[in-house]
């Protein structure tokens, strides 16, 4: 009976140590998506600060008249041109687009968003059936122009997200405009 106790108590010790090993030795991973809401927002903050500083010529902005100033929509132009059609509110349109969110993970496209391939398949529809953060800045668009956006949630997918897209992300695009169809 002695041996039996003495075992038992043994057990115990040796499973109490190890659970309070296996806890101390635990790492908490941090998710990639912690605080996504802050840090999206932060990029867009930073690209303000960027913008209002100046210190990126190639940086412009509009404001999505659905949104407000304190979210504007900016973009690059890494293709330009001063001919070719600009898209109205109604228009449809053909486009290659590429979109990622903040840390580059790619969620939709037809193209890899530097050059436009042989085999890539432009995509047509009404602009004004897209989110707001493609309709504002595309109207300011001319076929065969290429720009990157960066648009916040707010003019995106809002914070309830879409598919694979979260809630509160910004979203960055390439799309190049291949054609006005009137």
């Amino acid at each position: 009976m002695k041996k039996t106790i003495q075992f038992i108590l043994v057990s115990f010790v040796v499973i109490l140590w190890g659970i309070s090993f296996s806890s101390c030795s635990e790492t908490e991973e941090v998710s990639r998506y912690d605080n996504w809401q802050v840090r999206n927002e932060s990029f867009i903050d930073s690209l303000k600060n960027v913008y209002e500083a100046k210190t990126d010529p190639n940086l412009y902005k509009v404001v999505d008249p659905g949104g407000t100033e304190d979210q504007p929509i900016f973009y690059k132009k890494e293709i330009e041109t001063s001919e070719g059609l600009t898209p109205m509110y109604n228009d449809s349109i053909v486009v290659y687009y590429h979109g990622t969110n903040i840390l580059g993970e790619r969620f939709d496209g037809n193209f890899d968003g530097k050059e436009v391939q042989i085999n890539d398949k432009p995509t047509g529809f009404r602009l004004n059936k897209t989110i707001s953060g493609w309709v504002w800045p595309l109207q300011h668009m001319r076929e065969g122009e290429r720009w990157k956006l960066f648009i916040p949630w707010q003019s995106g997918y809002g914070s309830q997200g879409s598919g694979s897209i979260l809630g509160y992300s910004t979203l960055i695009f390439t799309i190049q405009l291949e054609k006005v169809v009137l």
